[in-house]
């Protein structure tokens, strides 16, 4: 993944934000997915996200290495990116629960005709309908 951008929020002063570079991961594994990011919705829900991150979990769902920043979470669209995960084709285009940036890279499983889930360990933290990805 090159190039892969993220949008940082500092928890305590949800206005600082600051572009970050995403560590390369190395080469996908079995059942793994990249998502290219291509629209999403901001909207005051995703401030509570934000602000009640830590009481509630939000903050988990895209974990950044580092305590004091998190990613805010948005609903959105992407396209699959690279896909090692039987079922999931190059070029699909899903709608789900994402971090601000460009590509999230996602463990996917419980793969059917209509999508699949994230199923990261961090990822459940929070109700499944977050996890879940709409093909």
């Amino acid at each position: 993944m090159t190039d892969a951008r993220r949008l940082m929020t500092l928890k305590s002063d949800l206005g600082a934000t600051t572009i970050d570079g995403v560590p390369d991961a190395g080469p996908l594994m079995d059942d793994e997915v990249v998502l290219a990011l291509d629209r999403f919705s901001l909207t005051t829900n995703n401030i509570t996200y934000a602000a009640f991150g830590d009481a509630i979990g939000y903050w988990k769902v895209f974990p950044t290495g580092r305590e004091d920043h998190g990613l805010m979470p948005v609903w959105g669209f992407a396209d699959v990116r690279e896909s090692r995960a039987e079922g999931i084709e190059v070029g699909a285009r899903v709608f789900g629960y994402f971090p601000i940036a460009n590509t999230l890279r996602v463990q996917a499983g419980k793969v059917s005709r209509g999508g699949f889930a994230d199923l990261s360990p961090w990822r459940t933290a929070v109700p499944d309908i977050y996890n879940r990805y709409v093909l």
